[in-house]
């Protein structure tokens, strides 16, 4: 079977400590990016325990190069918890991927290069 990996069409980078989504519409959860593409993203976030998420649009947050990219359509590819031995109880951490759908210039233009200033971290 094929890793998420061997599957990806575009070259993904090793995203900042300092690099968040925002997932909407209800802002509750919060995720942390840990690689960033042209093309998606996979992000760590903490939900309750054995409900999938719904979303269709997050926010990024770089806080290291003050970048917002706001309301970027999505489509989540991959989900599932990871192995949580400190979460409270009812909680879990969860892996996610997500592929983006159809970014308007301006977000392409900021994925670019939030992708371009982070290549040095390249994963």
């Amino acid at each position: 079977m094929a890793s998420h990996r061997d599957k990806r069409k575009t070259q993904r980078y090793s995203a900042a400590k300092e690099a968040f989504v925002f997932l909407r519409p209800t802002f509750v959860n919060l995720g942390r990016v840990v690689d960033l593409s042209d093309g998606g993203a996979g992000l760590e976030y903490i939900a309750d325990k054995g409900i999938a998420p719904e979303w269709a649009e997050v926010d990024i947050v770089l806080s290291d190069s003050g970048t917002h990219i706001s309301r970027v359509p999505c489509r989540i590819v991959h989900d599932s918890p990871l192995d949580d031995q400190a979460m409270p109880l009812g909680l879990e951490t969860r892996r996610c991927g997500l592929q983006w759908g159809e970014l308007t210039p301006r977000q392409q233009v900021h994925l670019k290069a939030c992708t371009s200033y982070h290549g040095k971290f390249n994963a």
